[in-house]
């Protein structure tokens, strides 16, 4: 269980998480959880909870997916809001009956304040929620937003900042995948600094290198998942993408999205505009409730291999056409730091 010290702490984090506030929420969280919480899931009371049969239907959804992930079958219930500690009770009693869960904690969460009953005993004292804001800004995430919408209105595409073309001087072919996928890599780097956010240039030579090598775009948004600023910096490529590479770029910063972990419905809003079948496959990663994190596992131990593939077909082709292929120094990456090179936008 939770400790009641840092369970205050544990509970603030959830709504940034998810990436939205969550008043009339019931969310659902397996106990063995520590640290940052993992959210199973999260549904408003209204329209989608407020029958028995609708929340045994939610109950018995939540808890298979915890099974098969192995989260166990003992969470944390939190009701969000006004009449969440009822709500809360009647979640726990459908949940019992569905996971047979023999000690779940009860969390009411009401105007900044919290409080808890473990195992059926009475509701406990109020404590008010930590202030999360320095958390938000060391983490890289902005404040929550107000509903639902409001997030995944965040996330639509905006007016094209470079084009569609090919940034000058940079030859897809000359370059193997897995040295085109250090590129990329390097350079979403670049973007995901301070200052660095709107760069055209950049901008297009992610794009370009991702629409046109499957083996490159996988490295990039499994990369781009590691870490929030990245991941960033990629959705702002596909905000910033004309329309004939928004699809392709909106399945990998979805996918990205979804890999990290973070705002499920973000991830929702961005592959909602790519009809690819990257796309359609997270979407039904993420509807069959798939841990992203176990997925982004499994794909970072494939990516050597499908990236050592690419590099061999690479060069079978390469001698078949009778081309040198082109070394791969790593001076030229080391330099990406310092700024463009010829040739290299980086």
């Amino acid at each position: 269980m939770i400790g009641a010290a840092n369970l205050g702490a544990f509970i603030a984090q959830v709504p940034h998480h998810v990436g939205y506030e969550l008043d009339g929420h019931i969310t659902v969280i397996p106990v063995r959880a520590t640290g940052q919480p993992v959210v199973l899931a999260t549904s408003p009371w209204e329209s989608n909870l407020e029958t028995s049969d609708m929340r045994a239907e939610f109950a018995e959804s939540v808890t298979e997916v915890a099974r098969r992930e192995g989260e166990g079958e003992r969470f944390v219930i939190i009701g969000w809001g006004a009449g969440g500690a009822q709500r809360a009770e009647l979640s726990n009693d459908t949940f019992l009956r569905a996971a047979r869960a023999p000690d779940t904690l009860l969390v009411h969460v009401q105007d900044g304040a919290w409080r808890q009953s473990v195992m059926g005993a009475p509701w406990g004292e109020w404590h008010d929620l930590p202030n999360l804001d320095a958390y938000s800004v060391s983490a890289g995430r902005v404040q929550p937003a107000r509903t639902r919408k409001e997030l995944g209105d965040r996330y639509e595409p905006g007016p094209a900042v470079f084009a569609d073309q090919a940034p000058q001087g940079l030859t897809w072919t000359d370059h193997a995948p897995s040295f085109r996928a250090q590129m990329a890599q390097r350079t979403l780097a670049r973007l995901a600094k301070p200052g660095h956010g709107q760069d055209p240039g950049r901008m297009a030579t992610v794009a370009h290198l991702v629409v046109t090598d499957r083996a490159v775009r996988d490295a990039v948004l499994v990369d781009a998942a590691a870490d929030l600023a990245r991941t960033d910096a990629l959705v702002r490529i596909y905000q910033g993408a004309p329309e004939q590479l928004r699809g392709s770029l909106a399945a990998a910063a979805g996918t990205a999205l979804y890999l990290s972990g973070e705002h499920p419905v973000a991830s929702e809003a961005v592959l909602a505009h790519s009809q690819d079948r990257l796309a359609e496959l997270t979407r039904t990663a993420s509807r069959l409730g798939m841990n992203p994190l176990t997925v982004k596992k499994e794909l970072t131990v494939q990516l050597e291999t499908s990236l050592s593939a690419a590099d061999e077909t690479w060069h079978q082709q390469q001698a078949t056409h009778g081309v040198r292929p082109h070394p791969q120094p790593p001076s030229t990456l080391d330099s990406a730091a310092a700024g463009p090179t010829p040739g290299l936008l980086l």
